[in-house]
């Protein structure tokens, strides 16, 4: 496996992880209230408001979509590939502002989290979304580019 499938591979398997994670936070916040019973978690569930599970849902298909382009990166067109990269600095962009209006305008935290955690979070997230973007143009301009021919 050459340096670049390395790479792709890796960004593939950190989009596979934040998908996770993001389908994990009902469950954490839900767990957070839950009494043992499986009707009361659902009921829980049921109680979150339909903006958050507009958020975690499209997260998680973001994530889950760059996943599978990360994996098939090589493979892709070359406009595809660009595009992709786009769609990976766009959403670190997109955290970096988060963290910046986070720390200019301080919220109270919806659960148990301080805001100190909060932030720590935030900064992960970003650090995360670099360090995907940053292998795939890394794979990109490492790769082979040559004109396939006429």
């Amino acid at each position: 496996m050459t340096q670049s499938q390395q790479r792709v591979r890796a960004a593939s398997v950190c989009y596979a992880m934040l998908c996770v994670s993001w389908l994990a936070r009902p469950l954490i916040l839900a767990q957070i209230d839950w009494k043992g019973s499986w009707e009361g978690l659902f009921a829980l569930l049921a109680m979150l408001p339909a903006g958050f599970w507009a958020i975690v849902l499209g997260q998680a298909l973001v994530n889950g979509a760059m996943s599978v382009l990360s994996f098939n990166f090589l493979a892709l067109h070359r406009a595809l590939r660009a595009a992709t990269i786009c769609i990976a600095v766009l959403l670190v962009l997109c955290y970096a502002a988060s963290l910046v209006a986070h720390l200019k305008h301080p919220f109270e935290p919806q659960c148990c989290a301080s805001q100190p955690l909060a932030w720590t979070a935030t900064v992960g997230l970003v650090v995360g979304y670099s360090m995907c973007a940053y292998l795939l143009w890394s794979a990109a301009w490492t790769s082979n580019n040559r004109s396939r021919g006429p």
